[in-house]
């Protein structure tokens, strides 16, 4: 087996979690409680496009999740700043993922 598709059977055994945070809703107020989720992927083959498509769609949900406005501010300011939120947490986890699979790489090839 590849010291690749070895990084992937590690990635694809482990269960991982990945938290989402919208860290617009408190970039500047440490004080705020950011609401979060987890999202499990160790049920997935990342190292396939199937479970790379399959994970961002996770990802996607879970960032709408806690991003949403409450049912009773659904101003339009509301759903853009929900929507850049979303943007932001997703552009975060996807980081958050790809270095955790560089990092699974790495340890592969060692």
């Amino acid at each position: 087996m590849t010291k690749i598709k070895q990084a992937g059977a590690l990635l694809a055994a482990a269960t991982l979690a990945l938290a989402i945070l919208p860290i617009a809703q408190a970039a500047d107020r440490p004080e705020v409680k950011v609401p979060s989720t987890s999202v499990q992927y160790g049920d997935l083959d990342v190292s396939t496009s199937e479970g790379i498509a399959a994970l961002t769609s996770r990802l996607q949900a879970a960032a709408k999740k806690v991003c949403t406005p409450s049912a009773d501010n659904k101003t339009v300011a509301a759903k853009r700043a929900a929507r850049a939120c979303e943007e932001r947490a997703l552009k975060v986890a996807l980081a958050r993922v790809d270095n955790l699979i560089r990092e699974q790489l790495a340890a592969a090839e060692r």
